[in-house]
């Protein structure tokens, strides 16, 4: 069931040392919360046994929380569409991080794979959007990493249809 932790660790360690060389500021900040997930999982599960997935972790749906708060600010403010990837998928692990207070026994697979799984998910996510955004600035050059506040974006619609 678990996947090895040293591996994961490892891809987690990767994807953030890419990100941080090729990828901008929402790569940058994605991966930092990816890191500190894992960190602050791997030190909190350390001192406090919730039994592999057997019952409900305050601690996992906190950080799950906390995490998609990151996710879900740079997936609504980022010139990007992979951040909405990666905050779908913690979605997925919040209500995952639930389900043992629906249903208390019998469902530690399910539990396993619902928190544990969106970070592959997200992994994925971010590395392809650091080549595509690496690519896009060899391409064309340095852009914008966020995209413009409302009052800058109706200037922009305005010009478009006074202009086609």
């Amino acid at each position: 069931m678990p996947v090895d932790l040293a591996l994961v660790l490892v891809i987690v360690a990767a994807l953030a040392l890419y990100a941080q060389m090729r990828g901008d500021k929402p790569e940058r900040i994605v991966a930092m919360v990816i890191v500190a997930g894992v960190l602050i999982d791997r030190i909190g599960h350390a001192f406090l046994d919730y039994g592999q997935f057997l019952r409900f972790s305050p601690l996992r749906l906190a950080l799950d929380c906390l995490q998609g708060a990151g996710f879900f600010y740079v997936a609504l403010r980022a010139n990007r569409v992979w951040p909405i990837w990666i905050a779908a998928a913690q979605l997925v692990a919040i209500m995952g991080g639930l389900a043992p207070l629906a249903y208390s026994t019998g469902h530690r697979h399910a539990y396993w794979a619902l928190t544990q799984l969106p970070i592959f998910v997200q992994l994925i996510a971010l590395g392809i959007g650091t080549a595509a955004h690496s690519g896009r600035v060899r391409r064309y050059g340095t852009y914008s990493a966020w995209t413009p506040k409302v009052p800058q974006l109706d200037q922009l619609n305005e010009k478009h249809f006074q202009n086609g």
